[in-house]
């Protein structure tokens, strides 16, 4: 018989072709992009940031041209995401680079958390997908999962990230993300979770 951690990561996978969110966030592998797409996500849906991100990339592809921004003119361009302080953050970010770095974006763990804004799962986000590094990127979506399918107690981090590290597969690690994260917006939701459907009831 198939453990039944393969038999998940297979399942998954497998709804995850038909369920795919195609934002344009997830195909960048720029360290920077990469840093500013997640800072831009934290607490907002992704549909919100696929809508500015290819704009706000365009107009400031760089640490260098995004750290010369006025402030002003990038609240502009994230107003939709309803978090105006948030554009003085990722300036901030990108000036702290641009100086400090030397244009480049960190991939070591003081230097990541020393950035405004930066906590530990976007820094984990960084490492893992510029930096194909294996990291549990555990956040409360995957939390949920993941206490639901395996009975992991939800307060139990140290276990949670210890499953993710287990089941995510090394090859696949952006894909094995990514469709977690979807499974927890269109079936594993915190409210009404839409258990008739789950791929790995």
């Amino acid at each position: 018989m198939v453990p039944f951690k393969e038999r998940f990561v297979t399942k998954l996978f497998s709804w995850h072709k038909q369920h795919y969110q195609k934002f344009s966030f997830r195909n960048v592998s720029d360290p920077f992009h990469i840093l500013i797409s997640e800072m831009l996500l934290r607490q907002t849906r992704g549909q919100q940031v696929d809508k500015i991100f290819p704009r706000l990339i365009e107009l400031y592809p760089t640490p260098q041209a995004l750290a010369k921004a006025k402030i002003r003119d990038v609240e502009d361009i994230i107003k939709p995401l309803g978090m105006r302080g948030r554009a003085k953050q990722i300036v901030n970010v990108a000036r702290i680079i641009t100086e400090k770095f030397k244009g480049c974006v960190p991939n070591d763990w003081d230097s990541l958390l020393s950035l405004p804004g930066v906590g530990k799962y976007i820094a984990g986000c960084v490492k893992a997908f510029a930096f194909n590094e294996m990291v549990p990127l555990v956040d409360v979506n995957v939390k949920r999962i993941l206490s639901r399918v395996f009975g992991v107690n939800p307060k139990n981090e140290e276990a949670l990230c210890q499953l993710y590290l287990n089941l995510s597969p090394r090859q696949n690690v952006r894909k094995f993300h990514y469709a977690l994260l979807d499974l927890a917006a269109l079936v594993c939701k915190f409210k009404n979770p839409k258990c008739h459907i789950c791929p790995v009831r």
